[in-house]
């Protein structure tokens, strides 16, 4: 994280619950974006740069309390949530960790997250999910497309193992200005096309689409994501709420593909398959 330019004190609100996962989605829900998440000894904190202004800014979605912390202070705290995340052949891990820098080249394979304001640092429940879904994915020469793509970290693992191109889009242009650092950092943008959209400016289909998006967005865009499926490929769906998950399959159903359901401990991976001959 970058203090360049901040105040010398920050915020952190407290939530006395070790369940990150709920208080990232929580937030989510609101509309509220923080600067980083920890969890220590029982209690998941959200770090703001500045205070969010009550007459601007949602009411903070979870019971919690404001705590005013030095920057400094706030930068050391917020990297020791950040430990290395393996899912098989894939480790995600913060670049203060990896002096070595990335491995794509062969496994075990080492992608190197810069966390900064985009979703994607591998340590979400759905985003591991997907990294562990992905391995049951031949793709070897394939195309994929990743909406959503947050930090880019989906588009590099599916280079990692063996994509000939990735199609990545998201709505939020600072999360392609993160991604796009990223992608240069592994050497990956002869591979990796970023673009600012959603489905919509995926040109052609892809032999695995991805998308890890919260519940009411996927299925928003349930029939665009399966148009983008091409004959013999598979979608793979993460974000999917649990107690949502049979209302997401009817969903994805009526727009063309029968998914299987994985359910998590909060949040359901989809996948289904395209026949060959379409």
């Amino acid at each position: 994280m970058d203090l360049t330019g901040l105040p010398p004190s920050s915020w952190a609100y407290r939530v006395d619950s070790p369940d990150l996962d709920a208080l990232s989605d929580a937030l989510d829900i609101a509309g509220i974006t923080c600067d980083g998440l920890t969890e220590q000894d029982g209690v998941s904190t959200a770090w703001f740069a500045t205070r969010p202004d009550p007459a601007t800014t949602p009411p903070m979605p979870l019971d919690g309390r404001w705590e005013e912390v030095p920057t400094t202070d706030w930068s050391e705290s917020w990297k020791e949530g950040l430990d290395p995340i393996t899912v098989g052949a894939l480790t995600v891990v913060p670049p203060w960790l990896a002096p070595e820098g990335p491995q794509l080249d062969e496994p075990p394979y080492r992608i190197v997250i810069e966390p900064g304001m985009a979703f994607g640092t591998g340590h979400h429940e759905t985003t591991t999910a997907v990294l562990r879904a992905m391995q049951d994915v031949e793709l070897t020469g394939r195309r994929v497309a990743d909406i959503g793509t947050g930090t880019g970290v989906l588009a590099l693992a599916a280079v990692a193992l063996g994509a000939r191109e990735v199609i990545a889009v998201d709505v939020d242009e600072l999360a392609i200005t993160v991604a796009t650092e990223n992608v240069a950092a592994h050497g990956t943008a002869d591979r990796i096309v970023l673009r600012v959209g959603s489905c919509e400016v995926v040109d052609g289909t892809a032999d695995l689409v991805i998308a890890n998006i919260i519940t009411d967005k996927l299925l928003a865009i349930a029939e665009d994501l399966v148009a983008l499926v091409a004959p013999g490929g598979t979608l793979l769906c993460s974000g999917v709420a649990v107690d949502r998950s049979d209302e997401a399959r009817s969903t994805f159903a009526r727009a063309g593909l029968e998914p299987s359901v994985s359910p998590g401990r909060e949040w359901s991976v989809l996948v289904a398959h395209r026949p060959a001959d379409g």
